[in-house]
């Protein structure tokens, strides 16, 4: 490292305002390709006293930056990164890499920013010809400008980057593993080739979250804030009786919990500290960096005391999430999609999602976390048939390595250890049939895999909106039920709405009732496309805004009901039911194609008249739906896979 004199007196100040060494090279040397090196390598880099003013004792006391066990699997003493190792080798998380992200105390960037505007007053004394400031240096290795410091401060090493510079060889060497700056790193050069090429091998990756905090933090941003005031604007006053008047945030996500413990007393609740400091770096650096940019003159003095930082928290986690994809098929009409729970009592049992989730939570970890998600839902007394509707969970904080679950549950990827023909994603087969195992019949799962987490999100996404779906439904109509006169009307009015929709005008008088099967046992008569407006249906206005949606029927095609019992079909079996209870003249089967969204109970029976047209209303008659069946979400996403074997016992 070569130094100019403009860094050499800077220095100079520096180290006599107590300054360790490492801080003099990362506030003054950030610019240069070797700071890094400097850094490791400065003189008495490791050093109990004094404590600098700038790091706190980060950058050099023996007891932050510095791990003097060969061992990691015994309990830590008072050694920061004796605590961080010891919570990575104890955890039972399974990585291939590790990335550091620390947080430092918010008292640091306030002393870095008092260190910055001590050097700029004692540049603007230098350029003023004030001669005296460093009596012990020739002028010429003392001289430097405020231009000079405003380059060192944009070019800086921030205190965390420096600390970590430090620290991840350590850790490295202590745990066999690497330490990365990125996931996407993992899949660069020689990393990669020693993980085999692992399908996803982002999500091999362990996030090591250290957060730091300095019980004096918050006096001295309040003692400093206090008499910087009267020296600045007034609108950066205003900022600073904003930040000296304002609350700490709640704990949103400790409330939560606390809430989902009423629900569930299984749940386990740590307790989490709110941190008394209102202070952070979003908050306080602009601020800082305002008043360093105009200039101001302000009366700057280093805090006398100082203390080392402490540990806040070691968390561990991931910062990509494991995606998996596929279908549900629901047989039960007892079932909700996610956990139907009203105030703190549970109206069902189970749900599709736990279902799901909780047999693929254990694979993966009791700790993870699942996000389920879908592309649209149907409702508790619908049964979902057909290919069925395409879901994720999102896997989050997952003990167990992605790589392991596929070797477990792949039944065509863990053997030729690449990803499906054509595609990114790979199959979770034996996962699917292990959940079957276990729905009791209720829920079938298909076309399981894992995905890559963006083309999933905006695959539910555009399906949720944007997809056509069909229904099957058992209806009544009143008065007598259908007749010849009615189907041909309903005709008529259709081709009102639309002059495109079925049946032409030519073949109106084919219409009948019942229908002619022409092909196959049952016959249908099709009508549509016609165009619907549906206000938020009364059932759900409690819980939904008050709009109202423009939705497309693009087909809409009746049946005889007697016709359809004929049919020896095991979809068909949960309809009888009802010729026991309504006469079977006056029940018809109904099939819609309609835009996703479509509230299809309201618009069969019209929702005392807010739905409009109606089934209801173009027949003019009373019309109720008995029971409805999703039959198709035309959605091609996720990939088709085989379907899983018949239940079996678990393959691990």
């Amino acid at each position: 490292m070569t130094l100019v004199a403009s860094e050499s007196g800077a220095s100079v100040v520096l180290r006599e305002l107590g300054c360790c060494s490492r801080c003099v090279v990362r506030l003054l040397h950030g610019a240069e390709s070797n700071c890094q090196t400097d850094v490791l390598n400065a003189a008495d880099g490791v050093q109990e006293k004094p404590i600098c003013p700038a790091c706190c004792g980060l950058l050099h006391h023996p007891s932050l930056c510095q791990l003097t066990l060969n061992r990691v699997d015994v309990p830590p003493t008072n050694q920061l990164l004796e605590t961080v190792a010891y919570k990575i080798q104890s955890s039972t998380f399974e990585y291939s890499a590790c990335i550091l992200k620390t947080v430092t105390p918010v008292n640091v960037i306030l002393r870095e920013h008092i260190l910055w505007a001590l050097l700029l007053q004692k540049a603007s004394e230098i350029d003023a010809g004030s001669s005296g400031l460093i009596a012990h240096q020739p002028e010429a290795v003392a001289r430097f400008s405020t231009q000079d410091v405003d380059k060192w401060r944009r070019t800086s090493i921030s205190l965390k980057v420096a600390w970590q510079w430090i620290v991840e060889p350590l850790l490295s060497s202590a745990l066999q593993v690497p330490f990365i700056q990125s996931p996407k790193d993992i899949l660069k050069g020689e990393l990669s080739q020693s993980l085999g090429f692992p399908p996803f091998p982002e999500t091999s990756v362990l996030t090591v979250n250290v957060e730091l905090t300095n019980e004096h933090a918050k006096l001295e941003c309040e003692d400093h804030l206090r008499v910087i005031r009267p020296a600045v604007s007034s609108e950066i006053q205003a900022h600073i009786d904003d930040l000296l008047n304002c609350r700490p945030a709640k704990n949103r996500r400790k409330r939560r919990a606390l809430q989902k413990h009423v629900l569930d007393e299984n749940t386990e609740i740590q307790e989490m500290e709110i941190s008394p400091c209102q202070f952070s770096k979003t908050n306080l650096q602009p601020l800082l960096w305002t008043i360093l940019d105009r200039k101001f003159l302000l009366p700057c003095n280093l805090p006398a005391t100082i203390t080392l930082p402490t540990t806040s928290k070691v968390q561990l986690g991931r910062d990509c999430p494991v995606v998996i994809a596929g279908r549900y098929v629901k047989l039960d009409r007892y079932l909700p999609q996610t956990p139907w729970i009203i105030g703190t009592k549970r109206k069902l049992s189970s749900s599709v999602e736990e279902l799901i989730a909780d047999t693929v939570r254990e694979q993966f970890g009791r700790n993870t976390n699942i996000t389920f998600s879908s592309s649209g839902r149907e409702d508790v007394d619908v049964r979902c048939l057909g290919l069925g509707r395409p879901f994720i969970l999102q896997i989050e904080n997952y003990d167990t390595s992605l790589k392991k679950v596929i070797e477990n549950f792949s039944k065509f990827s863990a053997k030729s250890h690449t990803p499906l023909e054509n595609d990114s994603s790979v199959d979770l087969l034996l996962m699917a049939t292990l959940v079957n195992s276990r729905t009791g019949g209720r829920l079938f799962v298909r076309d399981l895999q894992v995905v890559n987490p963006t083309d999933a999100a905006r695959a539910i996404k555009h399906g949720e909106l944007e997809k056509s779906k069909c229904y099957r439904a058992v209806c009544w109509c009143g008065a007598g039920g259908l007749t010849t006169d009615l189907v041909q009307s309903l005709a008529r009015q259709c081709r009102q709405l639309n002059s495109d929709s079925l049946p032409p005008e030519s073949t109106l008088h084919t219409y009948s009732w019942p229908p002619a099967a022409f092909e196959g046992p049952i016959g249908y008569l099709d009508y549509g496309p016609i165009t619907i407006c549906q206000p938020t249906p009364i059932r759900v206005l409690h819980r939904r805004a008050a709009l109202e949606r423009m939705r497309d029927v693009h087909l809409l095609r009746l049946a005889d009901y007697r016709a359809l019992m004929k049919v020896a079909a095991p979809e068909y079996a949960d309809y009888e039911q009802w010729s026991s209870l309504y006469p079977a003249e006056e029940l018809f089967v109904l099939e819609l194609r309609c835009d996703a969204g479509t509230y299809v109970k309201e618009f069969v029976h019209g929702d005392l008249g807010r739905s409009r047209p109606s089934l209801a209303s173009l027949l003019g008659r009373p019309v109720d739906i008995l029971t409805l069946d999703v039959v198709a979400v035309e959605l091609n996403w996720p990939t088709r896979l085989p379907d899983p074997d018949l239940p079996t016992d678990s393959p691990c």
